[in-house]
């Protein structure tokens, strides 16, 4: 089954450590199989999720209605020692909005990052932000997989970003 969540102007969901997870990883082909992240409000914009130390676990959801003050992403992740996310469709619907950014600011040691975007479908049309970003600092080593993704755009935005990853694939 799937859900619906959907935001109020500019809401969005901020989450420090634990473990956050929206559906299974097994691959559902049904239009109606995904979770829905959205705005609340036809022509409204919300903030996305954003992830500071958190295992991040995000399979068959859709994300739409982003907003984008300058640039936003609807998943920003930083520090998460593991980001998965398999079988999502992201859908930009403004000019700065994109689709996922992970920042690595600092080493924390073992066990490391992981960074695994596999599967999903980004739908850029007129944005100028990258569908994927992901950046380190620190001179840390990152295992990043991108890999079986669909990027699509109008020209404008760009497909992925890779900054001082170390071990990308």
């Amino acid at each position: 089954t799937s859900s619906t969540l959907s935001f109020s102007d500019s809401a969005c969901i901020i989450m420090n450590g634990g473990t956050f997870q929206s559906s299974d990883a097994s691959e559902m082909t049904g239009a109606n199989d995904k979770n829905v992240f959205k705005a609340a409000v036809s022509g409204h914009k919300w903030g996305g999720l954003r992830f500071n130390e958190t295992n991040v676990k995000i399979y068959n959801s859709k994300f739409q209605d982003i907003s984008s003050p300058s640039v936003n992403y609807a998943l920003s992740c930083v520090n998460c020692s593991l980001a998965d996310i398999r079988y999502n469709i992201f859908t930009s619907s403004s000019d700065t909005a994109g689709g996922v950014n992970i920042n690595y600011v600092y080493s924390f040691g073992s066990p490391g990052y992981d960074a695994y975007i596999m599967y999903n479908t980004f739908t850029m049309s007129s944005s100028h932000a990258n569908a994927v970003q992901v950046q380190g600092y620190a001179g840390l080593t990152a295992g990043t997989y991108v890999t079986d993704n669909i990027f699509t755009s109008n020209g404008a935005a760009g497909g992925i970003f890779l900054s001082t990853i170390t071990g990308g694939v």
